[in-house]
């Protein structure tokens, strides 16, 4: 049987097609992670308290701003993992596991975890400002951050910086994940401390002199 030119371009056609799909798919395929908070938190536990405070604002530097996990091979190269990618919104996932394991600090006082808008105002924000958040040619996850409390008056009450390294147990990238969760868990406890000390403060009873 003959073949026409036609009939065999349409052939080859297809089987570029086919191939080229193959190759995108291989490309393209990702293995997902997404950070943890040190437990879960839970909702009527936080609803339930007094003395609110809310996350206002977390910033993360521009080059981590994208889908794919980033780590440094020197102080001044970064690399880019193609087929290593966050399950989602790098900051959203971040901001939510500071909130949670917040919650999870003061749990056993009178302090809630509240949205940035919700209805009543909180009574201290948090403003978070990351300059650092990967893996680095040592073997450590690295996060670096300057941070702040703010009063319901919009006073700065308390300004830190926080330098903390964690060492990757294990290889791969799911190992370095749950390096860098564990970096939000120290970062949380050392947020968590001054609050606790601005809550009693506050709430202190005043004793007549």
């Amino acid at each position: 049987m003959r073949t026409t030119p036609i009939r065999t371009g349409l052939i080859v056609l297809l089987a570029g097609l086919t191939a080229a799909a193959c190759t995108t798919s291989k490309t393209t395929a990702s293995h997902l992670y997404v950070l943890t908070p040190m437990t879960h938190a839970e909702t009527a536990q936080i609803k339930s308290k007094l003395f609110t405070v809310a996350i206002a604002r977390l910033m993360m530097p521009a080059y981590l701003d994208r889908p794919q996990l980033v780590s440094r091979s020197s102080s001044h190269q970064l690399l880019l993992a193609e087929a290593e990618r966050w399950g989602g919104n790098l900051n959203k996932n971040t901001r939510q596991v500071m909130a949670d394991n917040l919650a999870i600090a003061f749990e056993s006082s009178n302090i809630g975890m509240v949205p940035v808008d919700a209805e009543q105002a909180p009574r201290l924000n948090i403003e978070i400002e990351v300059s650092s958040f990967e893996a680095w040619p040592d073997g450590k996850a690295h996060l670096a951050a300057n941070w702040r409390i703010i009063n319901e008056h919009g006073d700065i009450i308390e300004t830190r910086s926080s330098e903390l390294t964690r060492p990757i147990s294990g290889k791969g990238y799911e190992a370095i994940v749950q390096s860098m969760s564990l970096l939000l868990a120290d970062l949380s406890r050392e947020i968590a401390a001054p609050v606790l000390r601005i809550y009693h403060e506050t709430t202190a009873p005043s004793h007549p002199s």
